[in-house]
């Protein structure tokens, strides 16, 4: 195996590696926006809105970094 071949097979590894990483940050991202969710959802039962509002602007800060990557 030459030299060239190593580094073929190391890029393909850290490609590889780089792809898992960006999937399990879109899994905690998604996680993430469902526990506020929740959270949302308990503050609005308790009429507590502004903090339901600030859950929310949380919520849109989540989802526009899922866009941008």
């Amino acid at each position: 195996m030459t030299n060239e071949d190593c580094e073929k097979i190391a890029e393909l590894v850290f490609q590889k590696m780089v792809a898992k990483q960006n999937e399990w940050d879109a899994q905690n991202i998604v996680q993430e926006m469902v526990r506020l969710t929740v959270l949302k959802a308990g503050y609005i039962d308790n009429e507590e809105y502004l903090k339901a509002a600030q859950v929310q602007k949380d919520i849109d800060n989540l989802k526009m970094s899922m866009n941008k990557g």
